[in-house]
């Protein structure tokens, strides 16, 4: 199944995922789920402390989309780009240029 990679930034989004973990905390270089609207996750990997990547997502019906795993492409492209929140506008804004 095809998922449009803007629905899922505002997905992200939704999660409201801090952009730092503390050194003593045990999410400070590994993936932390955070739940986001409508039933979905989204799987942020934290690396030293700070937010790198979206890991992954996960459905409400609790089926992991790991973009990862897609054939290089512009939607899998801007998902990587993704570097927390309030980035959505400008992955937007330079798809426009």
């Amino acid at each position: 199944m095809k998922y449009n990679v803007w629905k899922l930034l505002e997905i992200a989004e939704s999660a409201n995922v801090p952009d730092t973990q503390l050194n003593d905390s045990p999410n400070w270089c590994t993936d932390v789920i955070f739940k986001a609207r409508d039933g979905w996750k989204v799987v942020i990997f934290y690396d030293c402390g700070e937010l790198d990547y979206i890991s992954s997502f996960i459905n409400p019906n609790g089926i992991i989309i790991d973009f990862w795993d897609w054939p290089e492409s512009k939607d899998k492209s801007i998902l990587m780009a993704w570097r927390g929140n309030g980035d959505l506008e400008r992955l937007q804004k330079a798809q426009k240029w």
